[in-house]
């Protein structure tokens, strides 16, 4: 499975950024929870792992590669901290069953994606 954090970019050029994983709650099939880092409006998507690195081919059968291809850990700060350690921090904290450990995770995720969007956009 993808861990909370990693960067993909799409075949199709767009870059992800992957907040969690879990199984569907039916099949137990491994899922991904990823957002855009393109289009911050839009809402985070789920999709079967499975997908994540399914071949895809233009209407001409022309094969074009894989779906998403991981990307380098992104550093976000000035000590060397990367996407990945922050986003197992967030993991941590939403495995708590403690309110405040859980509204913890939810600041550290908007300060992940505030940083990585800022880092793609080279900003």
């Amino acid at each position: 499975m993808f861990e909370p954090g990693t960067i993909l970019r799409h075949y199709k050029g767009g870059r992800y950024l992957v907040l969690t994983t879990g199984r569907d709650s039916e099949d137990k099939k491994p899922e991904v929870v990823y957002q855009s880092l393109d289009n911050t409006a839009e809402e985070p998507w789920i999709r079967p792992e499975v997908m994540f690195s399914e071949q895809v081919a233009d209407w001409n059968f022309k094969p074009l590669g894989q779906r998403f291809q991981v990307e380098a850990d992104v550093p976000i700060d000035a000590k060397g901290m990367t996407v990945k350690q922050l986003a197992e921090r967030i993991h941590t904290y939403q495995q708590s069953q403690l309110p405040v450990a859980k509204e913890r995770a939810l600041q550290y995720a908007a300060i992940l994606f505030a940083k990585v969007k800022g880092q793609v956009n080279g900003r």
